[in-house]
């Protein structure tokens, strides 16, 4: 199901609709399916060049020299914060990837509407030894507990 708030990178729209065309079983009714969901959640994945610090790719750069690996992304994150300069919380949270504000605040309040978690995985029944889903704490907890401070 398609979130509605969530846009894909259409710059990849031409390549999705060759593969469409191309990748596509249109003569049996099951590898149609299949193919097409692939692909499109394929389309609406997250990329490695979504991950660049700078969100803009430099004219310079070769295409496949652009991206930046999650890895490197990790090695930057961990020198920003070793940096006794670094910027205040405030332009931190300007600095955030652009697919990190999508997750946070487009994906992950899409799933929290959607999401209808069975009764076994939020709760201990049976032969199970634990529920799946645990809920830690909630924003009204913390208000009480933080407001004695």
């Amino acid at each position: 199901m398609p979130v509605l708030a969530f846009i894909p990178d259409l710059r990849q729209l031409p390549l999705y609709l060759l593969r469409l065309v191309q990748d596509v079983d249109w003569n049996e009714e099951a590898a149609c399916f299949e193919g097409i969901c692939r692909l499109t959640a394929n389309f609406y994945a997250r990329r490695t060049e979504d991950s660049h610090p700078s969100g803009v790719k430099k004219d310079s750069e070769d295409a496949d020299a652009c991206c930046t690996s999650d890895e490197e992304v990790v090695a930057m994150e961990e020198d920003e914060k070793e940096n006794v300069t670094s910027p205040p919380a405030s332009d931190r949270r300007r600095l955030k990837l652009p697919w990190q504000w999508t997750v946070e605040n487009v994906l992950l309040p899409a799933f929290r509407t959607v999401l209808l978690p069975s009764r076994s995985l939020c709760f201990h029944e049976g032969s199970a030894p634990s529920p799946a889903l645990l809920k830690l704490t909630s924003l009204n907890d913390l208000y009480k507990v933080f407001e004695r401070c």
